[in-house]
């Protein structure tokens, strides 16, 4: 039994297959996906194959994932406190200051 990627395992892949939903496109050369991200073409939740049966996130390859812009938002740390908590937490806060006169 032969398939076509067995003749040459260590050979860079030249082409893919992109997704997006039900869309398909094949025979994508490689050296054009990063291009492709980089104009807004391709997102992140896109998926490729090498053989149209196993898929994977664009943004999952490290490579890809490096082309794409950081989502709006993405470095900010906004915690948000549930109200319960942020209750106890004042209690405390007073206790320390009742303990501490």
């Amino acid at each position: 039994m032969s398939d076509t990627h067995s003749s040459a395992p260590n050979s860079p892949v030249q082409r893919v297959t992109v997704r997006r939903g039900r869309r398909q496109w094949r025979n994508v050369p490689t050296r054009m996906l990063a291009l492709a991200i980089r104009q807004g073409k391709l997102r992140r939740d896109d998926e490729f194959s090498l053989d149209g049966m196993h898929w994977s996130r664009l943004d999952a390859n490290p490579r890809l994932a490096q082309l794409f812009p950081e989502p709006a938002g993405a470095n900010v740390f906004h915690p948000s406190t549930p109200p319960k908590v942020e209750a106890q937490l004042d209690e405390l806060a007073r206790l320390m200051r009742d303990i501490n006169q």
